[in-house]
């Protein structure tokens, strides 16, 4: 995430970004694409002033779920005390969200893993990992990213729902399964 300020249109008119992240140096946002630090896309969270959407914090705190980072849980509580010290504030409208684990065969390690998808209602795919040993390691990448999302941004779910066959459902934790409304 970088904090940025609208610097005005090029000559194609395009919106010009000036990076302002406190402690690092000014530059404008093309420059810093320019140099490679950026892999994939940029989105634009919110303009200053306004209120993030519940479905774009989704998508946020999603990223940085696929991150695959070591501790989830710290990394989704320092987006979110990032956005805080920004003085950025979000919607806190309900979401409905469904996760899709799957399980499949490494072809490395010749191992049968475990990978999940999240999609939200009215957004579609939100997140997504894999290269999990266990369906409980899984879950517990899941559990993180709701409680980051309810507890933590304090946007509610109205529903959550587990979608997959009876044999992968068998390996689901009744702990686990109580997470979900079905």
């Amino acid at each position: 995430m970088h904090k940025c300020m609208f610097a005005g249109l090029d000559k194609e008119g395009r919106a010009q970004w000036m990076m302002v992240d406190q402690g690092a140096e000014v530059m404008m946002l093309d420059d810093y694409l320019d140099i490679g630090e950026v892999c994939g896309e940029l989105n634009l969270l919110c303009l200053m002033g306004e209120e993030v959407e519940s479905s774009t914090m989704a998508l946020l705190l999603g990223a940085v779920v696929q991150s695959y980072g070591p501790d989830i849980p710290s990394q989704l509580s320092y987006c979110l005390e990032r956005l805080k010290k920004w003085n950025v504030s979000w919607l806190h409208d309900p979401l409905e969200m469904e996760v899709r684990p799957l399980e499949y065969l490494d072809e490395a390690s010749q191992q049968k893993m475990f990978r999940f998808y999240i999609r939200c209602k009215n957004v579609g795919f939100v997140t997504e990992a894999d290269c999990f040993e266990t369906m409980d390691g899984l879950m517990d990448y899941v559990r993180q990213y709701f409680d980051a999302l309810e507890m933590g941004a304090g946007i509610p779910m109205t529903a959550k729902f587990l979608s997959a066959d009876k044999e992968l459902l068998a390996k689901v934790s009744k702990v686990d399964l109580e997470m979900f409304d079905w």
